[in-house]
Parts: C-alpha cells; sequence; structure tokens
C-alpha cells in the first residue's frame, strides 16, 4: 500500500527495498495459481462488448432450489436490471460505483454474504430496489402445479415481488413480511405457479424496495388441470395496445375479437379491433384498441365468454373488473411544473425523500454523463424561463437541457450551473431560460457537473417584452406554398443562428448554419416532403428561439 500511495501522489517514496517486494508481492500474486476465476467478469469483458443476448450463469433445475444470485450473465437490461450501473467516464475522472454488495460476481446486481443457512449458496442478493429484475436459465422437468418456497429478509413490511416468465407473469405480486432484520430470514410461499419444459427463462422482478432475497425453491404439486385457468395481471405495452396474462397456456385460436372481453377506460366501455393469441408465449392475449391511452387513465378489463381453453383443457374463468397497469408515460403540461423523479426514462439516477417544500423525491448520487428523459407538451411558442430546484453541500452542479426528436438527435436548449447551498436538503432556486415550439416533445437533462440534489424544474412562459430582442419581424411568404417558402428576418446585429425546419412530429427535414448574418432570405424548398404543417426554427447562441408555422399544400 505504502508504494501505490506514493504512485498516486498521497504518500512519501518508500526506500528500495520497500518498492522492491511490493513489486514482488503484486508479481507473485498474478501467478495463475493465485488468481480465481470470475466467468462473468470474462463474459463482460469479452463476449458481451460484442453481444447483447445472454448466456447462463448456470442452468437451475424445477423442481429444485433456484439461487437468487445465479442469475444470467449478459448485459444490463437483458440478463437483468439494476438501478445501480457503471458509469465510466473516463475522461472527467469521476468514478462511479455500481454496486452496493461487492461479493461473488462483479456484475450490477448487488450480492453480499448471507447467514441463512437453508436452501443457500452463502450468498443473497440485497438493496433490492423497484424496478429490478433477474432472469435465471432454468430446466424444467415437467409441465406442472409448483409451491416456491423463496427466502427472504425484511427490516420492514414494504417489499413486494413477482415472477414472470416469456414476457408474462406468472404469480400475482407477493407481500415481503417484516421478518425483523436485514439477515433475519423467513420463508414465504409463492402457490400455484404453473410452469412445464418449454418454459426456459425465469424472471424475477421486484416491484416495490425493502428486502433481501436469498433462494427460490419450486416443489412440484400435481397437474395443471388441478388448477383452474385464471386471470393473472394486465398492462398496457403501448397507446394503443393492452397484454392480457393468464396463468397457464391457452389452447388456440380463440373465438374473434372482442372473444367476450371488454376494456374499459374511467368507467366507460372502449372497443376492441383486435384480440391475438401470442404464438411466442400462449399465456398471452394482446388487444389493440380504437383509444388512445393516457397516463391518468384508469383502466380495468373483464371476460365474460366460456369458449376460451387452456391447453389442458380447462376453461379460462371469467373476471369482471380487474385492473390494467397504466405504463403509459407522463407527458408533462409546459408551461408547469416538473418533478424530477417523473422521468419515463433514467440512467444512472437515485432517488431519495426530501425535506423540501411539498415533500416527495429527489433526485441525487448523480454523475457526469447521467441523464433522465421526460415527455412535455409545449402549449405556446416562445421563450421561457426554467427554474431548477437544487441542493449541494459544497460542490457546484451543472446540466444541460436538450431536445431529442424521433431519429435520436439531440440539440441543446441550455447549460446551467448551480451554486453550493451547505446540506444536502438545504434548497435553492436558479433560473435560466429556454426557447420551445408548440406541440408534444422529448426532452433530456443530463448532468454535466455532479455533486448536487435536484427536486424539481419549471417552465414559466415569457411575454413577448420579455423575451430578447434580436430580430425585427419574422415573415414567411407565401404561407401556405405547394414547394418553395421564403424566410425573411433583419437582425439587430450579426448572429450566429442554426435554421431547422421539423413537420408536426418533430423530425428534422431541414438543417442549416448561418454565420455572422445581419439579414436573412432564405428560400425553404418543401417539394419533395408530404402535405401538412411544418415548423421553421431559428435558434440564436444565447438559447432565443423564433419559430413560424409552415402550411404544405398538395402538389
Amino acid at each position: 500500500q505504502v508504494l501505490l500511495d506514493y504512485w498516486n501522489g498521497t504518500g512519501t517514496a518508500p526506500s528500495a527495498a520497500v518498492a522492491k517486494a511490493s513489486l514482488m508481492e503484486m508479481t507473485n500474486q498474478l501467478k495463475i495459481e493465485n488468481c480465481r476465476y470470475q466467468k462473468d467478469v470474462i463474459d463482460a469483458m469479452f463476449r458481451q462488448v460484442e453481444s447483447d443476448a445472454t448466456v447462463p450463469f448456470r442452468t437451475q433445475a424445477i423442481p429444485g432450489v433456484v439461487y437468487s444470485t445465479d442469475f444470467d450473465m449478459g448485459i444490463a437490461g437483458a440478463a437483468y436490471f439494476d438501478i445501480d450501473l457503471a458509469n465510466y467516464q473516463v475522461s472527467t475522472g469521476n468514478y462511479t460505483a455500481w454496486n452496493q454488495g461487492w461479493s461473488y460476481r462483479n456484475d450490477g446486481v448487488d450480492i453480499e454474504t448471507t447467514s441463512d443457512n437453508v436452501n443457500s449458496n452463502g450468498f443473497n442478493v440485497g438493496f433490492c430496489a423497484a424496478g429490478e429484475w433477474m432472469q435465471y436459465d432454468v430446466a424444467v422437468v415437467a409441465s406442472a402445479v409448483y409451491d416456491v418456497q423463496v427466502r427472504v429478509a425484511a427490516n420492514g413490511p414494504d417489499g413486494r415481488f413477482h415472477f414472470g416468465a416469456g414476457d408474462a407473469d406468472i404469480s400475482s405480486i407477493v407481500a415481503v413480511p417484516n421478518t425483523g432484520g436485514w439477515q433475519t430470514w423467513q420463508t414465504v410461499t409463492v402457490p400455484n405457479v404453473i410452469l412445464g419444459p418449454a418454459d426456459k427463462k425465469l424472471r424475477l422482478y421486484v416491484d416495490k424496495a425493502g428486502f433481501n432475497l436469498g433462494s427460490f425453491k419450486f416443489i412440484q404439486k400435481g397437474p395443471t388441470n388441478t388448477l383452474a385457468t385464471n386471470f393473472v395481471s394486465a398492462v398496457t405495452m403501448d397507446e394503443h395496445t393492452v397484454q392480457l396474462n393468464v396463468n397457464k397456456p391457452l389452447a388456440g385460436p380463440i373465438p374473434a375479437s372482442p372473444a367476450n372481453f371488454q376494456l374499459f377506460v374511467n368507467g366507460n366501455a372502449i372497443t376492441i379491433t383486435n384480440t391475438v393469441l401470442n404464438t411466442g408465449n400462449p399465456r398471452i392475449i394482446n388487444f389493440t384498441v380504437n383509444h388512445t391511452f393516457k397516463s391518468s387513465d384508469i383502466i380495468k378489463i373483464s371476460y365474460t365468454g366460456t369458449q376460451i381453453n387452456a391447453q389442458d383443457g380447462t376453461l379460462l374463468n371469467t373476471f369482471s373488473q380487474k385492473d390494467v397497469l397504466n405504463t403509459i408515460a407522463i407527458v408533462h403540461p409546459v408551461p408547469g411544473k416538473v418533478q424530477a423523479e417523473a422521468f419515463f426514462y433514467q440512467s444512472g439516477i437515485s432517488l431519495e425523500n426530501t425535506s423540501d417544500v411539498g415533500g416527495g423525491q429527489n433526485i441525487g448520487y448523480l454523475d457526469p454523463g447521467d441523464y433522465l428523459d421526460y415527455y412535455i407538451n409545449v402549449a405556446q411558442s416562445g421563450f421561457y424561463q426554467v427554474a431548477y430546484r437544487t441542493a449541494a453541500l459544497s460542490e457546484s452542479g451543472q446540466v444541460k437541457m436538450q431536445l431529442i426528436d424521433t431519429n435520436g438527435n439531440a440539440t441543446t436548449l441550455h447549460t446551467v450551473s448551480f451554486p453550493s447551498t451547505g446540506g444536502w436538503q438545504t434548497w435553492t432556486t436558479t433560473n435560466t431560460t429556454a426557447s420551445l415550439y408548440a406541440g408534444q416533445h422529448h426532452i433530456r437533462v443530463t448532468i454535466t457537473q455532479p455533486l448536487f440534489n435536484m427536486n424539481w424544474f419549471e417552465f414559466t412562459f415569457l411575454t413577448a417584452s420579455q423575451e430578447p430582442v434580436l430580430l425585427e419581424g419574422l415573415t414567411v411568404f407565401p404561407n401556405p406554398s405547394n414547394s418553395l417558402f421564403t424566410l425573411q428576418t433583419t437582425f439587430k446585429e450579426r448572429q450566429n443562428m442554426e435554421m431547422q425546419v421539423v413537420d408536426f412530429l418533430g423530425r428534422t427535414k431541414i438543417s442549416k448554419s448561418l454565420r455572422g448574418i445581419s439579414s436573412l432570405q432564405e428560400t425553404l424548398d418543401l417539394g419533395a416532403f408530404p402535405a401538412g404543417h411544418y415548423y421553421v426554427i431559428l435558434r440564436a447562441e444565447n438559447g432565443a428561439m423564433f419559430t413560424k408555422k409552415l402550411l404544405k399544400l398538395g402538389n
């Protein structure tokens, strides 16, 4: 350690003898007989950089014990998902922790040693967070009904989990009891799980944080036809599709749509236009509807038929007004406040409770390159004040807000720095501006300088008198036109501008950089594009944005 401290600039130079002894010790430790083979490390270093496919860490037999720590090898999002993921920002020198357990394996899943002596391999999955999951390669001997004895430990009653196979839920959500400590273990039995040889991959999903996970022992109870065919769960797949999961594979074909199913939104029946049995996993029925789901919708599903059977001959039981999990992303209105935790996707972010006014949660434990994605719906094109609510113990922070188009291209709206406030829950508000055009957009907030917390950010529309005065009039003629539009304006002073023409979905059609201009007369040719509404956007270096709507007529 003395030599390492010296190399790192944190210690004095060792003597030649100490340096030689240290180097010899390190060399000896590199001998093959002194090294431990970690197949997950080798897989991550060589195979995973070329492939997103998963491979078994170990194939586990059912009936039998499945160890929670022996999930598949592969990248995050394919073999497992964990909130704490490594984010190697090499150029910044900032270290990103990717694990809280530091045992057994080197993946993102948090594994630690365990004191459990029942169905144990000496390790458990810990620090479970909502949204995390692990996938296991299994060999199911027989199609049967199984009880699953799950070893859990918890210091409170909040934990929740469920099992899935082949993208379908195969159990309801199970509550984890307060066992009295993180290493005080109990068995929770998940009854009546149906599996067969076709089920090659098993998943455990964490629905709510607050427990540690040991092993799952699958005990065969009897043939599948001794158990009724029942509803398990339902979930929205997109704005027009619902997936129904039942507890066993169904026999096809199923009756014509709607096949005696009914879907309800906020108490009102909606039209089912297509009903399809999933051939890849016949536990699943997919419904397409003549309706656009919103994040605020309360969705229910019912079944009143007698014509759908499982492959074992049992009839699908009727059910009424079962909840459909609504996964549609929130679209935040602008002007308005966006809670930082109300993202539809994030990378590298952690949440914690906040003591700021209004309570709730803030984002924290941030590193350069972490980011959050949001959908916003801008009511009016123009210039907006953007207020960020942040706290920091002693360092300043910084973020970059970007507009992401449908091709994944990013346009920076602003970069803003935050002061230190003297405490992680001592809050202040920092204001900046952004120009936005009307419509629905995908924005990304990227951490460019860490060591701060954020609670929310808020958009406030600035009136025309509050906008920076950069140009004198912006006209487009002719408008409408079936091909050519002329954009004309005069600037108060020379400007560097970026010009874009986008369609109503935000897809860029024309893009051009304009340097050192004091006036503008630009001809825009939309003749090759379909008829419809377009926007021409001018962005100045200070973030000011000016837009005009174009109406392209048919040729």
